[in-house]
């Protein structure tokens, strides 16, 4: 995310959390390929290339958390819609928790 200052209209802001948001989702997709490569490898695990993948992973989600707090703040604090802030932060809340329940689940496997 560009830092262009507070400027930016709410349409805007909203319109950059959904892109954020399309970009999570590609992440969960790769993050999904990287695993099932894993997987393959079996009984040869290549652990270490993963746990690259997963770091890699891990910072792409980073990224895309921390530009969407940027949003959330710009919104509560510029734009006195605490209603969209408030709402973006409990979908960063979910999206927190999925993370937890789908990194669970691979550690299972």
């Amino acid at each position: 995310m560009d830092n262009t200052g507070d400027h930016e209209s709410v349409q805007c802001l909203v319109k950059k959390f959904y892109k954020l948001q399309e970009e999570r989702v590609q992440i969960y997709k790769i993050f999904d390929e990287q695993h099932q490569e894993y997987l393959s490898c079996a009984p040869n695990y290549d652990f270490p290339k993963y746990r690259q993948a997963v770091h890699g992973v891990t910072q792409e989600f980073s990224k895309v958390s921390q530009a969407i707090i940027l949003i959330e703040d710009k919104l509560r604090n510029s734009h006195n819609r605490s209603d969209l802030a408030t709402f973006i932060r409990r979908v960063q809340d979910e999206e927190k928790t999925k993370l937890e329940l789908v990194d669970e689940n691979k550690r299972k496997h």
